[in-house]
């Protein structure tokens, strides 16, 4: 077989024709211009919302040995507390051991702008102040999945 035989001829392929100067297709042209618009504009102006941004904080407290019956009677002062910070709260509710027989402690998620909201919120507390708690313990958490509906 010849070298020249074995050649193939290739036909250009046609370049798209732009009905502008640019080298780029439009819609590459249509989004630097839109990207350079926006640059151009402004921030708006924070909001009363905005200005406070707050984060969660979880709140584990553990109680100390033998508490249900203070527990009991400070369950009242404890909800009236609790009513007063509703705007706050994000979710409250006691911990029970494994068979549910017995309470074991509190867990509370807050929102509040620092750490020094949700710790006073907890040193405030009926049950903190009435000693029930043998630990507390305070963190940063963030709303990952969240399924109220799943809740009985």
């Amino acid at each position: 077989m010849s070298t020249e035989a074995a050649r193939i001829e290739c036909e250009p392929m046609p370049q798209p024709e732009y009905r502008c100067r640019h080298l780029a297709p439009p819609c590459l042209r249509r989004a630097t211009r839109r990207r350079r618009a926006l640059a151009r504009i402004p921030p708006p102006p924070p909001s009363e919302i905005d200005k406070e941004i707050n984060m969660l904080w979880m709140i584990m407290c553990t109680d100390k040995p033998n508490q249900a019956e203070k527990r009991a009677e400070l369950l009242a002062a404890h909800r009236k507390y609790l009513d007063g910070k509703n705007d706050m709260i994000f979710f409250s509710g006691p911990q029970e051991s494994d068979d549910g027989s017995r309470m074991i402690g509190s867990l509370f998620i807050v929102s509040a702008p620092a750490k020094k909201g949700a710790e006073d919120f907890i040193y405030n507390e009926t049950f903190y102040q009435a000693g029930v708690f043998a630990d507390v313990a305070i963190r940063r958490v963030r709303k990952g999945r969240f399924f109220p509906e799943r809740i009985a």
